[in-house]
């Protein structure tokens, strides 16, 4: 998984002047060197996690790298990002998390050191993908830290959370919840298009299709769910489907999406074409069918994409 953004820092200096030649290098060997991120920083955790974000104004010394270890795994080399995370979590004893729709919430509060020591691991396995160097900087956590809350907490404000007139995000995540409780109690929930009383085209809870519609924040976060099952239904036809060329891949998602579940599994003989890696067939498969008729230059540049995979 690569990192789009990486965290801006700014290192803090260790103050030695001054000081007698005894003092100085006593705190040149002991004092640990504090880093303040600059900029909200965000990540989305693997494993389908929340996109979260570390605030501005956060200020770390990679105390999640158990200091004997520091000669062979830096805080602020390959284990940065899960360190960075994991110093934050230990810290609050939470992370902040966005929504799609922008609420901020405190995700996995109150969880403990055994989640936090756990998503250390699997972020360190996304972001750098060297599993002996994440399980060196992972293992002794248990054991060297001082725990979610420790020590450290009162070094740093209570409430540091990310600014919202940065972000444009409402933080009030209490408020939030009480009047979405309200509201879906009032205007009830409905998963298909309905008329209101008003005789306006609706969904969900409350939402006039008709004046409003959707935005296009909305639409893509749709889009992302229809294609995550689209992904999920199709690994249940193809055995091996993450194993298919990505062209490959893409033409099967793009049929199923248009088809739906039931009528792209009619598709037969193409599915067994592509089982068998037999792409020349399928693309032949595809081309003879209603269907190629229907859809026009989309069903064209498919069949294309099928018979040239590696193209």
């Amino acid at each position: 998984m690569k990192v789009r953004h990486m965290p801006v820092l700014r290192p803090w200096p260790i103050d030695t002047k001054g000081c007698g030649a005894p003092k100085r290098i006593w705190r040149w060997v002991t004092t640990v060197r504090q880093w303040e991120v600059m900029e909200n920083w965000e990540y989305s955790l693997p494993n389908g996690g929340p996109r979260i974000i570390i605030p501005k104004g956060f200020m770390f010394d990679g105390a999640s790298i158990p200091r004997p270890l520091w000669g062979v795994l830096s805080p602020i080399g390959l284990l940065l990002i899960p360190g960075l995370i994991h110093d934050f979590a230990y810290r609050y004893d939470y992370l902040w998390a966005k929504e799609a729709d922008g609420t901020i919430y405190k995700y996995g509060k109150g969880r403990g050191q055994h989640f936090w020591d756990t998503i250390f691991k699997d972020v360190g396995k996304a972001v750098n993908g060297m599993a002996v160097i994440d399980t060196l900087g992972w293992a002794p956590c248990p054991w060297l830290d001082g725990g979610p809350g420790g020590a450290t907490a009162n070094e740093m404000p209570r409430n540091l959370s990310p600014d919202p007139k940065e972000e444009g995000m409402s933080i009030d995540k209490d408020f939030h919840g009480k009047l979405a409780e309200q509201l879906t109690k009032h205007e009830g929930l409905r998963l298909k298009p309905y008329h209101c009383p008003a005789g306006k085209l609706t969904i969900g809870i409350g939402r006039n299709l008709e004046d409003k519609g959707i935005t296009e924040k909305e639409a893509l976060v749709l889009l992302d769910n229809d294609i995550r099952e689209c992904i999920e239904d199709l690994k249940t036809v193809f055995q091996g489907f993450d194993g298919l060329p990505e062209p490959v891949r893409r033409v099967m998602v793009d049929m199923r999406f248009n088809l739906g579940p039931n009528r792209f599994r009619k598709f037969r003989k193409m599915i067994k074409a592509v089982e068998n890696r037999d792409f020349i067939k399928a693309a032949s498969e595809m081309k003879d069918s209603r269907w190629y008729t229907q859809v026009g230059q989309r069903a064209r540049t498919l069949v294309k994409m099928m018979s040239k995979p590696d193209a």
